[in-house]
């Protein structure tokens, strides 16, 4: 039997020195205006190719991008899903960790790809196979508020399921 490693998916972001610091820093700035979004871009590409280059150093069989560009595993997704608008903060299962709540408030269908990027770039940059991260529809489904389903969480879950397979065809097609 073969036995591979990988990452589950996140990478840390930011660092204790200085220098690990650079994506949070392009992130605030982008959100003051002081940085165009293609800057931001770029800033985010250095980090997961250093990401990518950190994984495969420690020997990993399969390398993530690090979802560096993810501000966590529901809005990412959330913002390019029809069907959800992106809530205020709450907390992730009742820890210290906070995350825009997306909000289910029309039918959710997929709109177009949209880690597919994100994994062409990563693949350009590894010398290792790459593990395309996508979370599921149960999860977002049940990190989301339903304003639409009427609490029917099956219906809901179904409807991700059709959009996040969609991406799935489209990151296998990739």
């Amino acid at each position: 039997m073969n036995l591979y490693t990988s990452g589950a998916g996140n990478y840390p972001k930011v660092g204790d020195a200085p220098e690990q610091q650079g994506l949070r820093r392009a992130i605030q700035k982008f959100q003051d205006g002081a940085i165009s979004a293609d800057e931001l871009r770029a800033v985010q590409e250095e980090v997961t190719a250093a990401v990518i280059h950190d994984q495969e150093s420690a020997g990993l069989d399969f390398v993530t991008d690090g979802l560096i560009r993810w501000e966590d595993g529901q809005t990412y997704l959330a913002r390019k899903i029809d069907g959800f608008e992106i809530g205020g903060l709450i907390r992730y299962f009742d820890t210290n960790t906070y995350y825009r709540q997306p909000i289910v408030n029309a039918p959710v269908r997929a709109r177009g790809p949209i880690t597919v990027d994100d994994y062409r770039f990563a693949a350009s940059k590894a010398k290792k196979p790459v593990k395309a991260v996508l979370t599921g529809p149960y999860t977002l489904a049940r990190l989301s508020e339903d304003r639409h389903y009427g609490g029917d969480r099956r219906a809901l879950v179904m409807d991700l399921a059709a959009a996040l397979g969609e991406e799935a065809r489209a990151l296998d097609a990739a």
